[in-house]
Parts: structure tokens; C-alpha cells; sequence
């Protein structure tokens, strides 16, 4: 009796954790059956916010993207050694070196160019790759203001171009443009050649399917809505349009967000369940006298073998619901660790189908041999020399053979 009161706090403790991860399940169950109904009852107002909040979170975007470009050729066509070489071209017509020196040491964000260049226009400067000048060079406003568009490299890259006027006591002396690409498609995608494409990233980014058109083409489909994206004068620059999601598709985005939770909350309840189990083991395992009585020894070999089935069924279990894969997908370096294309090995039934998978199931696997040693201290005979081990060895041979106290004294003697 004293011993069942003695385990009480921690068994209290322990079954209360459990108790309160089947509630947490449950409310989390019952929260996605709830949440379900009420998107499948209001679809037409959950499409229009769902929706909503896509083109105002694609436009965001694109302002940031396009504000940044302007305020880094703003301070360009501001900077002193710019105004500089403009000056000496104008003066010389030739071109300065610490512009060139420059410009060239910038430091720029990925797909971003920067170019200066004289009144004509002619390039002076350059920092990044070479896109088509565009059709601003040929308008009347050009080296007038700021301006804005979209230039594009034939059916491989789309950029947007800012340019902006380069000005010293009262002269116009060039312009500054700065590029930032858009979209690429290479002729051939491969590991290590891949296009990308600013409407996917949105795409990933809001959860909606987004598709852009450059230009004035507004024209609209029967299951899309569309806003205009603007340049820093409010130009009209190209079009975002987000295809309106089906009733089911809401429901089905709904469930899966509860589906995170619960899977959440049942890799929880299997860590318990370890934690229990391990827990009891070590109850028995840690127990100093464990090494001198057999009886004892075998019911801890039993208590270890049911935790290392559950230990193994448990990284099964989180294979199958595919932990921590589902909640790591929108992180750019951990979806990459657990892509199955990058390892793609069906050994172990997928324990090794990816790197991240790799990893896991290493740290599975030394957990559970730390745990084998740990039992197999058990069964090590202690002596002071080789010739003293062998007498205790046939001095202290069971009574029948015994597969479980063979392998435990071997790997008591290697650990």
C-alpha cells in the first residue's frame, strides 16, 4: 500500500497530462466539425474575404517591392559620386572610374539591377544583369520625372524598371534606373537551373491560386477577381488575379488547418505514451540491485521491450502522418530537408525517404541503443581480469539457456 501511495504524485501527474491531451483532441475535434459546417453554411462570405484578403496582400507586396526599388534610385540619383560622374561624362565624355567603382560594390537584394546612365541614353554604371532598356526612353516625360513599367526580356524574364531623374543646380544630368526581376523561365529547368515567378510566391504566400498579366489586359475570368497593381505614379503597371475558391475547397483548407492541430496533439499522446512506459522501465532499471537477481533482470528485458516497440511504432507513426513534413512546408530550408526527391530511399518502409527523415530516425536509433546499453549494464559481469571473468562466466551459468541473458552480458561486456 505504502508503495502505490509513494508512485501516487507521479502517476497523478502523468495521468493527468494524458487526460488533459484526449480533452485537448477532443475540443479540437469537435472545433473542426464546428468550423467545417460553418464555412460550408457561409461559402459565398468566406470566398469574397478569402479573396479579398489575397489581392490586398498581393498588392501590398508588389507597393513594398516597388517602394523599395524607388528608394534605392531615389538615393541613388542623390548620391555625390553619381552627380559626379555624370558630371564628368557631361564635361569629358568620358566615364569616371569611382563611379564605376562604385556602383559595381552595391550591395543588392536577389534579381535587382541598378544602372546609371547619361541624358542620351547611354550606360555609364551597371550592378546586376542586363535587362531591355523599354520604351521610357522615348517618351516626352523622360528625365522629367519618375517613372515606371514593366520591360521584358522576349518570354524569359519580366522586370519592373523605375527610373528616376538625375538633377544638380537646376540641370537635368542622366537618370538612375533600377530593375527588379519578376519571372524567369530559363529554357531548361533542372536542380540547378529553376525559374521562379513572383505570382507563385504570392500564391504560396496567400494560399490562393494568383495569376498575374503585365500590361493593360484586364480582361477577366469567370472564376477570378482582379486589382490593378500600380507604379510609384499610379501607372498602371499589370494585373493580379486570384481565382475564386470552391465551397469545397474552403471546407477542405478548413479541416486542414484542425488536421495540424490534431496531428499536433496525437504525436503529443504518443510522446506520453513513451514517456509513461520509459518511466516505468527506469522505475525498475535504475534499481541497484537489479544486477544480482535474474528474476528482476528479465522483467526489466520485458519492461525494455515493450518501450522499444513503442519507441519504433511511434517513428512509424510520425511517418505516416508525415511529422514534422506537414508543418515545415513554407519554410524554405526545412521543406528542402524533408523533400522525399532529394533522398527519395524506400529502405525501412520510408524511415530514410529524406534527409530530415535521415536525421530523425538516426536520433531513433541512438536513443534506443543508449537504451540497450543501459539494460545490458544489467548483465555485465564485473571481475578484475580476463581469467577472473571466465571462472564467474561458468561459474555463473543459468540453469537453462537463455537467448536474452547471452545477448545481454555481450553487450554489457562491449558497452
Amino acid at each position: 500500500m505504502s508503495r502505490l501511495l509513494d508512485g501516487w504524485p507521479r502517476f497523478s501527474w502523468w495521468g493527468a497530462i494524458g487526460a488533459g491531451l484526449v480533452l485537448a483532441l477532443l475540443l479540437t475535434a469537435l472545433g473542426r466539425w464546428t468550423a467545417t459546417r460553418y464555412v460550408a453554411q457561409h461559402a459565398d462570405e468566406e470566398q469574397r474575404q478569402r479573396v479579398e484578403a489575397a489581392l490586398s496582400t498581393v498588392d501590398a507586396r508588389f507597393q513594398a517591392m516597388r517602394d523599395q526599388a524607388l528608394g534605392r534610385a531615389q538615393q541613388l540619383a542623390t548620391d555625390s559620386v553619381v552627380v559626379r560622374g555624370l558630371n564628368q561624362w557631361r564635361e569629358t565624355g568620358e566615364r569616371s572610374g569611382p563611379l564605376l567603382q562604385h556602383v559595381s560594390a552595391l550591395s543588392l537584394p536577389a534579381h535587382t539591377t541598378v544602372e546609371v546612365y547619361s541624358p542620351v541614353p547611354r550606360v555609364l554604371a551597371w550592378n546586376g544583369p542586363q535587362m531591355p532598356l523599354g520604351t521610357i526612353p522615348n517618351t516626352e516625360s523622360f528625365l522629367q520625372e519618375t517613372q515606371s513599367t514593366i520591360v521584358t526580356d522576349g518570354l524569359v524574364r519580366e522586370a519592373l524598371s523605375v527610373w528616376v531623374p538625375v538633377r544638380a543646380d537646376g540641370q537635368t544630368l542622366g537618370a538612375v534606373r533600377v530593375v527588379r526581376v519578376l519571372g524567369y523561365r530559363p529554357p531548361v529547368q533542372n536542380r540547378y537551373i529553376r525559374g521562379f515567378n513572383v505570382a507563385d510566391r504570392w500564391s504560396d504566400a496567400t494560399g490562393e491560386s494568383v495569376r498575374v498579366t503585365w500590361g493593360s489586359d484586364q480582361n477577366v475570368g469567370g472564376q477570378e477577381r482582379i486589382r490593378a497593381l500600380r507604379g510609384a505614379g499610379g501607372e498602371v503597371l499589370g494585373y493580379a488575379r486570384v481565382a475564386v475558391p470552391s465551397p469545397d475547397r474552403l471546407v477542405r483548407r478548413t479541416a486542414q488547418v484542425y488536421d495540424n492541430l490534431l496531428v499536433g496533439g496525437i504525436t503529443a499522446l504518443l510522446l506520453w505514451g513513451v514517456w509513461g512506459v520509459g518511466a516505468w522501465y527506469l522505475n525498475l532499471g535504475r534499481r541497484p540491485g537489479l544486477r544480482r537477481l535474474a528474476r528482476a533482470r528479465t522483467a526489466a528485458a520485458s519492461r525494455f521491450a515493450l518501450l522499444a516497440l513503442l519507441w519504433v511504432g511511434t517513428r512509424y507513426a510520425l511517418l505516416g502522418l508525415d511529422v514534422p513534413g506537414r508543418w515545415v512546408g513554407q519554410i524554405d530550408l526545412l521543406s528542402a530537408l524533408f523533400d522525399p526527391t532529394r533522398f527519395a530511399s524506400a529502405i525501412g518502409g520510408g524511415i530514410f525517404r529524406s534527409i530530415g527523415d535521415l536525421f530523425l530516425t538516426a536520433v531513433w536509433g541512438t536513443a534506443l541503443a543508449a537504451g540497450m546499453v543501459h539494460l545490458a549494464r544489467a548483465y555485465r559481469p564485473r571481475a578484475d581480469s580476463l581469467q577472473a571473468l571466465a571462472h564467474r562466466l561458468r561459474a555463473e551459468s543459468a540453469a537453462a539457456p537463455s537467448a536474452v541473458r547471452f545477448l545481454g552480458v555481450v553487450a554489457g561486456l562491449l558497452g
